[in-house]
């Protein structure tokens, strides 16, 4: 893939140092202007240790063009050409015919910058100035200021109306509607710094802490606000939200009754006063004790006065639930949510009455007669997943599914929601049972009816014997182009377990049903039934119990050749453009290969890799660019490496155990390799918790990949050995982003709180569960953030090696030190050795990994 570079340059000015920065991509990156200013920024913070504003920032070319921040920049630059950022310039506000002038109140030049925002003005005749008084006195804002050259603004006799104020609040709501909160409070910290009583500031000001969860900065801003207009019940009101924010509940409830009687006084709408009496309710019913009770009596007063009232409904709905009136919650919040759709709050309530052992007899009751449609049943799904309630959500798929039972998109949800629950067994089979019956057609010549034979057979895998599917038939790629350390004489690699070998983690009477599986299963292939997938008649395929080798490389004769073959396949290819059903159709197929690949299925991934290959380079789109970009992504990492580095050969079961490598996306890269811990041959069952962050796994978190981890380690055996693999995806966005958004101060703070996360998370399964832990360092993929990655994973080592020494680690916890050698001598890049597909690491880095479980005594 031909390379890609681009040479940013900002020159020096007053208030920024210049900077050349090299942007490095490929000739078809989809990253947009704004991308690469932002990473821009990133290096510019990390040379100068000052912040720029992304968002005032323009890339010019050398012809003088400005392009758009949402253009592709290979469309708006030539690989090699030179563009110079600059700083955006903020007209001049006032509206008059002189505007061209510049600012015009002060006759005076004027270049500020204010967090990134840069205001340049020539200078104006004295004549101007009557013109824009005119239209200042126009405006019912007055504040007691001007422009001088020493700041933004200097303090004035009289009450003059400014405009750039006004102008600055607005940039900082439009850094907020961005997410650039950082910029935002440095726009207001400007700004009163010099007109401290400035009511709209402060309020605005006090509103960001709390949009970024810091309410005891919002309160400090928010009783200013308050002190500045004592006769203003909003801003008493703003100013008990941020206590009761803050647990300071009695000064919450002082604050909002005076804004109520405020709201009487001056005559505030019945409306209003409902709002601030919901308000009340909230907090009396958060005191607990008796006020509950006077919650209860006070929010069924406003829904006397008005039963429509979304707010008081929502919060009737969690004191029913709370009560165990379940019904009653459930037929208010399905009410108030056809309303108000995308409301969290109303979501996040519903999802916790539908986990309620009655909360999903109580909706189909409730929906029954008209209202159980298809739609409405994965809506309400996807509502409710995002806060954990995934049992639930595949219950509510299943059920769209069986109301329609041809829309793959119903069909890749619950495969994906399956997936949560480590269920691959139902998962694929769900999929065979959809590519079954389908008539859908993709590009590519594929034959579904050649994924159904792939998909029949499969035994139930489970937690007792992870190692099922491995077993089923013998995985021997000739082209394996690694084997990351020598085997020991007298332990060669054979081929897996034949069809008759006891398992230890299997009974007689499993293997025994394996047989039958495998015998019905060459039965079907060697009988098909026509008219399968699509009306197609079925292509010649090998059976299920036919090896790895047999179905690829007695045709094909190796890596070499399959990898020719596929790309001649694919190269030849006509191009389609895919509707959403059939991209959906895709995307569940390559989740098959995923599901395939996770579960140990090695033989069966490889031949449904081969099979799907041409039918995703058929598509006219770039599939990274649709909705269905995740799915490809996974499909492009699984067919890299069962292309260029599968797996090897698996040795004869009685000398395996499975040592769990359990991560995010990263763990396919050592995904069924072999090691070795204190003398005995291991293989790593990999684990994957998609998506997941350290940041998940705190107690609050209910985001559904936490869902997910909570089941894969339920589903571990007691006394398992673990090798714990996250973190990549904090340091790729969660750190840095958690700062731009004012979460915490400095990346250094954010990381400490993520230790103390993943040292509770690892304490608590040693001790509840008994698990031995491994801690592998994050891997160092990418050049954006490896210069977070490097400084985590040194405060990671400290923090597990100290707490691996103390009684509570009970000598089941351990630091896996091999982060150097993943990462160049003077660790500014990756190993050369691992690069592999831009995201994941190079399965060879697995002989490091070997190394350290072999010190392991």
């Amino acid at each position: 893939m031909s390379r890609y570079k681009l040479y940013l340059h900002i020159e020096e000015s007053q208030t920024l140092p210049e900077l050349t920065f090299i942007y490095k991509s490929s000739r078809d990156s989809q990253d947009s202007v704004g991308a690469v200013i932002e990473e821009f920024c990133s290096a510019y913070a990390h040379k100068h240790g000052k912040d720029i504003s992304k968002e005032t920032l323009q890339l010019v070319s050398q012809s003088g063009k400005c392009f758009d921040s949402d253009i592709a920049v290979v469309k708006a630059f030539g690989s090699g050409d030179d563009a110079q950022v600059r700083v955006a310039p903020v007209e001049c506000p006032i509206t008059c015919p002189q505007r061209e002038a510049g600012c015009p109140i002060t006759g005076h030049g004027l270049e500020h910058s204010v967090a990134g925002l840069q205001i340049a003005s020539n200078s104006a005749t004295p004549a101007q100035a009557p013109a824009c008084q005119e239209q200042s006195e126009r405006s019912d804002t007055h504040i007691p200021a001007c422009c001088t050259g020493n700041g933004l603004i200097g303090q004035q006799d009289g009450k003059v109306y400014f405009p750039i104020i006004k102008q600055f609040l607005e940039r900082a709501k439009e850094a907020e509607s961005k997410k650039y909160f950082r910029a935002a409070c440095k726009i207001y910290k400007q700004v009163l710094k010099v007109a401290p009583s400035h009511k709209e500031a402060l309020t605005a000001f006090a509103q960001l802490w709390l949009t970024v969860s810091r309410p005891q900065d919002a309160v400090t801003v928010a009783k200013k606000a308050a002190d500045s207009a004592p006769d203003d019940p909003s801003t008493h009101r703003l100013y008990a939200e941020c206590l009761n924010k803050c647990k300071q509940h009695h000064e919450a409830l002082a604050a909002y009754n005076k804004a109520l009687d405020l709201a009487k006084r001056r005559g505030d709408s019945i409306a209003t006063l409902d709002d601030m009496q919901v308000d009340i309710v909230r907090v009396l019913y958060a005191m607990g004790g008796a006020h509950k009770d006077a919650a209860a009596t006070l929010i069924m007063n406003v829904l006397r006065s008005n039963d429509h009232h979304q707010s008081a409904l929502v919060v009737y709905a969690k004191m029913a639930s709370e009560r165990g009136m379940v019904r009653d919650a459930v037929q208010v919040l399905i009410r108030v949510l056809i309303r108000a759709p995308d409301d969290q709050e109303i979501r996040l309530t519903l999802a916790k009455c539908l986990q309620m052992p009655e909360g999903m007899a109580v909706l189909r009751a409730e929906l029954d007669g008209g209202g159980e449609t298809d739609a409405a049943m994965a809506f309400l799904a996807t509502a409710i997943k995002d806060h954990g309630a995934v049992p639930a959500s595949n219950s509510l798929f299943r059920r769209a599914l069986e109301l329609k039972p041809s829309s793959p998109s119903y069909a890749l949800n619950l495969m994906h929601g399956l997936e949560l629950e480590q269920d691959y067994t139902q998962a694929l089979h769900l999929a065979l049972h959809f590519c079954s019956t389908t008539r859908i057609e993709t590009g590519g010549g594929l034959q579904v009816a050649s994924i159904v034979q792939q998909l029949q057979g499969l035994p139930q895998l489970t937690s007792i014997d992870p190692l099922t599917w491995l077993g089923l038939e013998p995985w021997t790629p000739a082209w394996t182009p690694h084997c990351s350390w020598p085997q020991p004489p007298s332990s060669p690699l054979p081929c897996a377990r034949p069809p008759s070998a006891p398992s230890p983690h299997r009974p007689a009477d499993t293997q025994q049903r394996q047989s039958g599986d495998r015998a019905v299963a060459a039965h079907v292939h060697a009988e098909q039934t026509p008219q399968q997938g699509g009306g197609k008649e079925p292509g010649p395929g090998p059976t299920p119990a036919a090896s790895a080798s047999d179905c690829i490389t007695s045709h094909l004769g190796g890596r070499d050749e399959l990898a020719s073959s596929i790309e001649q396949q694919c190269g030849d290819v006509q191009k389609v453009e895919y509707t959403s059903p059939q991209l959906d159709f895709l995307a569940l197929l390559f989740t098959v290969v995923k599901l395939l690949y996770m579960g140990g299925a090695l033989p069966r991934c490889a031949r449904v890799v081969h099979l799907v290959s041409a039918a995703s380079a058929a598509s006219a789109q770039e599939l990274h660019k649709t909705l269905i970009r995740n799915e490809a992504a996974y499909f492009g990492c699984v067919k890299q490496l069962v292309l260029q580095h599968p797996p090897p050969p698996q040795p004869q079961p009685a000398g395996t155990l499975p040592l769990y490598l359990c991560g995010d996306s990263h763990c396919l890269s050592g995904a069924w390799n072999l090691v070795q811990l204190r003398g005995q041959a291991r293989v790593l069952v990999p684990r994957l918790v998609t998506g997941l962050k350290i940041w998940h796994m705190r107690q609050a978190g209910i985001f559904y990949p936490k869902h997910s981890f909570l089941t894969t380690m339920a589903n571990l055996p007691d006394g398992a050995q673990v090798i714990f693999m996250f973190g990549e995806i904090d340091c790729r966005e969660g750190l840095t982003m958690a700062v731009d958004k004012l979460k915490y101060e400095t990346v250094d703070a954010a990381m400490e709180v993520l230790l103390t996360i993943y040292k509770d998370v690892l304490l608590k399964l040693v001790q509840e569960r008994g698990f031995e832990m491994f801690v592998h360092p994050i891997a160092p993929v990418l050049n954006e953030t490896r210069h977070v990655v490097g400084p985590f994973n040194h405060k990671l080592q400290q923090q597990i090696e100290t707490l691996s020494k103390t009684p509570q680690a009970q000598g089941r916890l351990h630091w896996l030190d091999f982060y150097h050698d993943l990462v160049t001598a003077d660790g500014n890049s990756l190993n050369p050795t691992l690069h592999f597909d831009g995201t994941h690491m190079s399965p060879l880095y697995v002989k490091f990994l070997n190394a350290q479980l072999s010190a392991v005594v």
